[in-house]
């Protein structure tokens, strides 16, 4: 029996014994990448033998036509409240607050989701998720140069509000692609070829899928420190990008009066734009998981 849907979601399969994954794009609208992986998958399933039920949807499809990150607030930060949504008045949620609560069971239900995102600013493709045997298993023929995930000691309600973070919770393996900057759909094909190899891994399609040989195994980094703005006047040194590396000791910003430096060699993980007081200016991540 398949799955009851939400919304701007399809199934494929559902007859077969087997895994339920479910592989969303577009839960911000300005990500068109996910977007273009959804519409060539629905297409390619259709010829494909799934066992068990592969579910592709769009996560914010409001925002996605109007092509804007979101329509009232960033829906992959209402997934950690699950009693705020319920409780809210109808007509008091937000858009994004409707959108969760259609999303909120299914994602309670899956074996495996794979969020897939791109990022605000140049980036080459990354892998975010939990430091575990079942969710490497399930990324191993991958091509990508790193896999993040939270140090051992690291905890941060942004971390823990998403879709993914759902889907662990309840026993799944949830995975975010990151696919490179939100400009450059250029490797639209590399990212496809990831989401067949992680359908052929999870054991629900593509089961005679080659994936490209992967050049080096990923490398692995532990976000192990927020760093957050102290007043109105934070600016970082430079432009820094994703995995940009700093030494120990090195001065990366100032915040008012005082020099920011890092007292270990560290990564930039999603550095910001448009830096406000209170705020998240980056994340930092080492080599080492503590």
């Amino acid at each position: 029996m398949k799955t009851i849907l939400p919304p701007y979601a399809d199934s494929f399969g559902g007859v077969t014994p087997g895994p339920m994954v479910l592989v969303v794009g577009g839960t911000h609208g300005d990500e068109p990448m996910g977007v273009q992986v959804i519409h060539a998958l629905k297409e390619e399933l259709k010829n494909q033998a799934v066992v068990g039920e592969i579910i592709v949807m769009i996560g914010n499809p409001e925002a996605v036509e109007k092509k804007v990150r979101f329509v009232d607030s960033d829906l992959n930060r209402f997934f950690g409240n699950e009693a705020a949504l319920k409780n809210k008045p109808l007509q008091a949620r937000l858009k994004e607050e409707v959108r969760a609560r259609e999303i909120m069971p299914l994602l309670k239900k899956v074996d495996y989701l794979l969020d897939i995102h791109s990022t605000l600013k140049p980036s080459i493709p990354f892998l975010y998720m939990e430091n575990t045997k079942k969710h490497r298993k399930a990324v191993e023929e991958w091509s990508v140069p790193y896999i993040i995930s939270p140090d051992y000691n690291f905890t941060n309600q942004a971390f823990r509000s998403c879709m993914d973070n759902i889907v662990d919770a309840h026993g799944g393996v949830g995975i975010t692609y990151e696919t490179g900057w939100n400009q450059d759909n250029s490797h639209f094909e590399s990212v496809l070829s990831n989401v067949k190899a992680f359908l052929k891994q999870t054991g629900a399609a593509f089961h005679d899928f080659k994936s490209n040989e992967l050049p080096s195994a990923p490398q692995s980094l532990f976000i192990y420190k927020e760093l957050i703005a102290q007043t109105k006047k934070f600016v970082f040194e430079k432009d820094f990008n994703n995995f940009a590396f700093v030494s120990k000791g090195e001065v990366i910003a100032r915040d008012g009066t005082q020099c920011v430096s890092v007292d270990q060699d560290s990564y930039f993980i999603f550095p910001k734009m448009n830096i406000k007081q209170g705020k998240t200016a980056t994340y930092l991540a080492r080599t080492i998981n503590n």
